[in-house]
């Protein structure tokens, strides 16, 4: 006779840790993925557009700060 899953709190514990584990994971992934990839296409707008220049609204804020 097997017990009712209700009476095994350890599994629905472990459980638990395994899926929030897994949601911080995936989420700082897609912070990093995200991240990446809006710094190539910054990269590639001061390439392309800017000729290796600063935009002029990005000297004011390092002047700024």
């Amino acid at each position: 006779m097997t017990l009712p899953i209700h009476s095994k709190p350890d599994l629905f514990q472990d459980i638990k840790t395994i899926v929030d584990t897994a949601k911080h994971e995936l989420a700082s992934q897609a912070n990093s993925v995200l991240t990446l990839t809006y710094w190539r296409i910054g990269q590639r707008i001061r390439t392309e557009v800017l000729n290796e220049n600063r935009a002029d609204y990005g000297q004011q804020i390092v002047v700024t700060l």
